[in-house]
């Protein structure tokens, strides 16, 4: 049970359950914090320390300007050999940052600055309240989308590039197979656009499906496009500012 807004709610099953195994992993990872702050002097997740992260660029930004070139070149031609390793490599490292992320997001400052916020912005929908709390009726699969699907207009956009140009333009590296893995995604990006664009641009979501589905289409970076249509607001004023600065060349 919990106390919201004055009055008290029971959890569902299944979130008592995840409510409860939270509890155990927090009551392990306080402790441990609270160590690691004491011995090293510092807190555990130094990301929230904005000039530890510029102090760290200042050192590894030089030396990759430097490898990076290299180790295209080296990768290109060594492809067959070294595209195995890349792909081991990879998921090792996706892995230890997925393990490394969880830590940080369930530490003191993780559950604050991050965690509580999102877990807020949900419990204070009507169908995150009937998702948690035993209240009404269990909400549809598609009505809990737009809770995990960022609101603000510059979250989509990262959003937006990644499913372009990284989820998209992924299947040239696996051809005719890569074309086959776009009849899964294109769908589920349609429903991704859906969920950001529907109340401005309904129709974009079949733009969307249609782009990936179709085959050498990939190239279009379909949702980008839509959010540029959508949120002209944050770019409008420099294409403004362009025009002008033309007409007073012309002039001059």
């Amino acid at each position: 049970r919990r106390l919201v807004k004055g009055e008290m709610m029971e959890f569902r099953p299944e979130f008592a359950v995840v409510m409860g195994t939270f509890d155990n992993v927090v009551s392990f990872i306080d402790p441990m914090y609270k160590r690691v702050e004491t011995t090293v002097g510092i807190a555990l997740p130094v990301i929230y320390n904005k000039y530890m992260g510029l102090f760290v660029a200042m050192m590894f930004i030089p030396a990759m300007a430097c490898v990076i070139p290299f180790g295209i070149i080296a990768f290109t031609i060594g492809l067959p050999l070294f595209l195995p390793i890349a792909i081991v490599t990879g998921i090792l490292v996706l892995f230890n940052t997925l393990i490394l992320g969880l830590i940080l997001l369930l530490s003191p400052p993780g559950r604050k600055n991050l965690l509580q916020p999102f877990v807020d912005s949900i419990l204070e929908e009507d169908v995150g309240k009937r998702l948690v709390y035993n209240v009404g009726t269990r909400p549809k699969p598609w009505e809990l989308l737009p809770l995990f699907i960022p609101k603000h207009p510059l979250f989509q956009l990262w959003l937006c590039l990644f499913m372009d140009f990284v989820i998209g333009n992924a299947t040239y590296l696996l051809p005719f197979i890569g074309e086959g893995f776009d009849l899964i995604w294109g769908p589920v990006q349609a429903v991704l656009m859906g969920a950001m664009f529907d109340k401005v641009e309904p129709n974009a979501k079949w733009f969307g499906l249609l782009e990936e589905v179709l085959p050498m289409t990939d190239v279009i970076p379909s949702a980008s496009l839509t959010w540029l249509k959508c949120h002209p607001e944050y770019y409008s004023k420099y294409l403004t500012a362009a025009k002008e600065l033309k007409e007073k060349k012309k002039k001059a």
